[in-house]
């Protein structure tokens, strides 16, 4: 199953690594320093949250995903001279 992924350890702790790397230079009061703080506490709760809500957001991530490649094929097409990588 998707969710069994999503809320893998790995995928998990990658989040929480780009999650870390983006917001290494936030305000010391912004909300990501209480979520490293409590990581250990928090990521099992984050992890069995999703299993919970799994057959409602599950989807809704498949859709916006779809959305984001169609957006980003399209992006590619119309730009494709002017986009490295495309």
């Amino acid at each position: 199953m998707l969710i069994d992924t999503i809320a893998s350890d790995q995928v998990i702790d990658e989040a929480y690594a780009w999650l870390c790397e983006r917001r290494k230079d936030y305000a010391p009061d912004a909300d990501v320093w209480h979520l490293r703080f409590r990581w250990v506490e928090r990521k099992p709760q984050i992890q069995a949250r999703a299993f919970l809500n799994s057959s409602l957001w599950s989807q809704t991530i498949v859709l916006k995903a779809i959305s984001a490649l169609r957006s980003a094929r399209n992006y590619c097409r119309s730009n494709m001279k002017r986009a490295p990588g495309c």
